[in-house]
């Protein structure tokens, strides 16, 4: 029992993939890591995502800093998944053939107009695409479509097997793994010292925060260093298409639901928002909800089996941007509250986070996004 309780450099707090990246990069630095996630269980958020990496469909007007770090790791996918595919020896299904919005009446229109102006003031490689464009390359969407945007650089990953491989590539490299729970981290004379796992004391100099929606329950924080994450409750359900002739083989996105297709013939589709707590039981009216956003994006799903249903938990913060970086409490690093956005923003968060413990200060693409915006000033 003595050997994984030995003094590591660094404790990371969270194994979905932001942690499990986060030390996998520590690792292959030459800081021993350790990762302690509650339970041993599947990280909620990590697990239950979709895989989008759509940082220009999911553009939004007044999340500019978030827009242009989306679209700084997105950029930086394809090598990493080369690096994280040969670490870990698994696929991670990265797929590069685009995302199509959708608009399926006049309101609609209006709004993805507007949205489509934005992404090209931003210079975002979008393209308008009228009703006949659209089910020419869409054959199987419904005939009610009548206008659509397609962003040829926004790609998709199965998160599942993303998940899968960060942790295969830390343990990989050296990387040590506990189930257990991090009950507090002791904190002294302005620095991190340690942690307290269970009954044993664990000296560290370095300790990361990447636990997700359960990032605000770690003991021993400041109270001004609590981090302001909910957790915001997203359903999910899966289709079975005919992998012979699936009816789409690239990402849509309308009103009511976005539909991702996966290796195989399975289709994602999601997702609710609900602000629930912890309560993963799965409802009818979430179930009607996604059914119906996929029925009316795509008719063909209505005879088509029902395969999965599942919640996870995405980890908000009350602006909906992470939470990243250090803070006045020297070896405490966030990489936390990432929302929507936490398989889009692995690569970028990875290689900022594992920087900032190996410099000594983060890097400057990580300064719209520190704690100390949440904290209050007399």
């Amino acid at each position: 029992m003595a050997e994984p309780f030995a003094n590591p450099d660094v404790v990371i707090v969270g194994g979905g993939v932001i942690g499990a990246t986060v030390g996998w990069r520590l690792q292959e630095a030459g800081l021993s890591t350790l990762i302690v996630d509650r339970d041993g269980q599947i990280p909620k958020a990590s697990w239950a995502a979709a895989g989008m990496l759509c940082p220009v469909s999911e553009a939004h007007f007044t999340e500019r800093e978030l827009l242009d770090l989306g679209l700084q790791s997105a950029k930086m996918y394809p090598e990493f998944a080369a690096e994280l595919e040969a670490a870990s020896g698994a696929s991670i299904d990265y797929t590069s053939d685009g995302t199509t919005l959708v608009a399926m009446d006049a309101d609609e229109v209006r709004a993805l107009r507007r949205l489509f102006a934005f992404q090209k003031e931003c210079g975002l490689p979008v393209s308008w695409e009228s009703a006949d464009a659209l089910h020419e390359r869409l054959p199987m969407l419904s005939h009610l479509a009548v206008a659509g945007v397609f962003a040829p650089q926004d790609h998709r990953v199965d998160a599942r097997k993303l998940l899968d491989a960060a942790r295969s590539a830390f343990v990989a490299a050296g990387g040590r793994w506990l189930s257990d729970d991090c009950n507090t981290v002791r904190i002294h004379a302005g620095r991190v010292v340690g942690c307290d796992i269970g009954d044993h004391r664990i000296d560290c100099s370095t300790l990361i925060v990447a636990g997700g929606a359960w990032s605000g329950r770690l003991a021993g924080l400041p109270k001004e260093l609590v981090p302001p994450i909910r957790p915001v409750k997203g359903q999910m359900l899966a289709i079975g298409m005919d992998p012979n002739a699936p009816l789409i083989d690239s990402t849509i996105r309308g009103r009511r639901a976005y539909l991702v297709p996966r290796p195989g013939g399975r289709l994602v589709v999601g997702a609710t928002s609900e602000e629930k707590g912890l309560d993963d039981r799965i409802t009818a009216g979430g179930m009607y909800d996604l059914l119906r956003g996929a029925y009316e994006l795509l008719p063909g799903t209505y005879e088509l089996p029902l395969l999965e249903t599942w919640c996870g938990f995405r980890p908000g913060t009350p602006d909906n941007l992470p939470i990243l970086g250090p803070c006045e409490v020297e070896g405490l690093v966030f990489a936390t509250g990432h929302y929507r956005n936490g398989i889009l923003l692995t690569p970028v968060t990875a290689s900022a986070i594992a920087r900032t413990v190996l410099d000594g200060a983060a890097p400057e693409v990580l300064a719209p996004f520190s704690i100390s915006r949440f904290q209050t000033r007399a």
